[in-house]
């Protein structure tokens, strides 16, 4: 939408006119809005440009799958446990793989 229209994002915050009437709908709030931007007293956020936002975005993505990974590995100690297994080292190393899978051939 913004690459088509001149687009100001409010600072909520420090946009009190709308708070503070007494009359709270979306046509009387957007007339409100249209009239202190149209006098340039509009609090004005902090858009960052997309390739920061796209960024944002993957570190986002990327702690999402981090959080999913932990709890599949506290499901697997969780179900080892269980059986009453013990491992002493680090079950999710690439040592402890390769030597498990050269024992198990």
């Amino acid at each position: 939408m913004s690459e088509r229209h001149n687009v100001t994002l409010s600072n909520p915050l420090k946009t009190k006119a709308i708070a503070e009437s007494k009359v709270k709908t979306d046509k009387v709030d957007s007339l409100t809005l249209a009239n202190l931007l149209r006098g340039g007293y509009i609090a004005e956020s902090y858009i960052p440009p997309m390739e920061l936002m796209q960024l944002r975005e993957m570190v986002r993505y990327r702690a999402s799958l981090v959080r999913v990974r932990s709890i599949i590995k506290n499901r697997i100690h969780a179900h080892l446990l269980m059986y009453n297994i013990k491992i002493n080292t680090s079950p999710f190393t690439k040592e402890f793989i390769s030597i498990n899978l050269y024992l198990c051939l």
